[in-house]
């Protein structure tokens, strides 16, 4: 059972767009973290927190081109009320993907930072 989800918008255009999109079945490809460019700024228009069935609250940003699974960190770390104060000001932002890192784990921690777009 797929579940839908819509951004907080203060523009009236937007969420036209949006629910549109939702009718039309049009979803952005997931881009996975470790398949972003090293260094590139992915300039953000979204960011949302999504429950799903195999993973649980997961936090998502949006590209213009690209949905963006945040790391569990920040699923654990950023509460509903954080994100939809980001959700304001998410267009000044760009998400960059500095690489991964050895923590002496199965699994190299995936090493993000928001900068200005």
């Amino acid at each position: 059972q797929k579940q839908y989800f819509i951004t907080k918008s203060n523009n009236m255009d937007q969420l036209l767009k949006e629910l549109t999109s939702l009718g039309k079945c049009e979803f952005k490809p997931i881009l996975k973290i470790k398949d972003m460019i090293i260094g590139k700024k992915y300039k953000l228009y979204s960011i949302k927190s999504v429950q799903t069935s195999k993973f649980g609250r997961k936090i998502v940003v949006e590209t213009e081109d690209n949905s963006i699974f945040l790391p569990e960190r920040y699923s654990r770390s950023l509460s509903d009320e954080k994100i939809t104060e980001f959700a304001a000001s998410i267009w000044k932002f760009a998400l960059v993907f500095e690489g991964e890192v050895d923590v002496g784990k199965p699994n190299k921690l995936l090493k993000i930072s928001f900068t200005d777009a």
